[in-house]
């Protein structure tokens, strides 16, 4: 007996979020309770399965950093966690994870500023890569050129 009768449905009908809601509120408590009790926090932007349109880089953690906000999280706890949590807990606090003299500078320029909301990272100006100026107009998916992108 084929699934796919079951599964069409489930999609037509949105009864897909049906069946993984009991598993995300759990992890929603699981998450909540962990806020609570002081637990670190450590963000890293999650990136497409392969190449693909569908899904672009950056999707999936703008997504998880909206259901951070919904947790509880403050504007200053994600901060920290995109940056001195993850550089702490990889062992690398001694060259990046802050602005400082002789650490690397892999920074983000915003017009907003990220301790009053988390969703001021929509607001990117301008990135530096190894301290290199990099305008952000210029790493617009139309001007890239990508490995799996065919010219005519």
């Amino acid at each position: 007996m084929s699934s796919l009768p079951f599964v069409k449905t489930h999609l037509s009908d949105r009864g897909w979020e049906a069946i993984d809601a009991a598993a995300i509120k759990r992890l929603e408590l699981y998450f909540t309770e962990w806020l609570e009790q002081g637990g670190d926090l450590s963000f890293g932007s999650d990136t497409p399965s392969d190449l693909t349109f569908a899904n672009p880089p950056g999707l999936n953690g703008r997504i998880e950093m909206k259901h951070w906000q919904q947790a509880g999280v403050t504007p200053a706890q994600f901060l920290a966690a995109a940056t001195i949590n993850n550089a702490t807990f990889f062992n690398l606090f001694d060259d990046i994870g802050s602005v400082d003299e002789g650490k690397r500078a892999d920074l983000l320029l915003l017009s907003q500023n990220p301790l009053r909301s988390i969703d001021a990272f929509d607001h990117i100006e301008t990135v530096f890569i190894k301290g290199k100026l990099i305008d952000r107009d210029a790493l617009l998916a139309e001007r890239l050129e990508l490995p799996f992108t065919q010219t005519k």
